[in-house]
């Protein structure tokens, strides 16, 4: 099991809120083909959700996103995406984003008591699945398959 894409482009979050805009403007970047009409800015992706139907359920006064509508902006964005619940009976498959990333760069978002946090998972070795997380300057981080697998995770990709 290894499988890897060149490190995504480096566009890090405007703001403590946006990670989720930061990975679809570098989704964005790395398939403009996949996405019509382009836009690159987060801050036009923050106002395009917005403008959708429910927009203000989607985002919250800062325009961070709720997680629990991201199915509804999966679907109004054409992407796939797959949900995992976590321990005990619901981990998430290693294998699957693995094949994923053959579609093209997966958006990760791994929920924890708290919150949750967007990134790009661009790879995934016999260990480790790597990623780039646009937070401050973090930049192309690992996590182990242990790691990934103790919490939900929703992964999506751009078909």
């Amino acid at each position: 099991m290894s499988f890897s894409r060149r490190p995504p482009p480096r566009v890090h979050q405007s703001n403590e809120w946006w990670c989720w805009a930061a990975c679809l403007e570098i989704l964005n970047r790395a398939h403009p083909e996949k996405f019509t009409p382009i836009r690159y800015s987060q801050s036009q992706w923050v106002d395009w959700l917005r403008n959708q139907q429910a927009g203000a359920q989607l985002l919250n006064q800062h325009g961070g996103i709720n997680t629990s509508m991201l199915p509804q902006v999966l679907r109004a964005l054409r992407m796939g995406g797959q949900m995992y619940e976590g321990p005990p009976g619901d981990r998430p498959d290693i294998a699957f984003i693995e094949d994923k990333l053959h579609t093209s760069y997966l958006m990760g978002v791994r929920v924890v008591r708290g919150g949750s946090h967007f990134v790009i998972i661009y790879g995934v070795d016999e260990r480790n699945v790597l990623y780039f997380d646009p937070y401050g300057h973090r930049g192309n981080r690992t996590m182990t398959h242990e790691v990934i697998q103790s919490d939900r995770l929703i992964v999506a990709w751009k078909n």
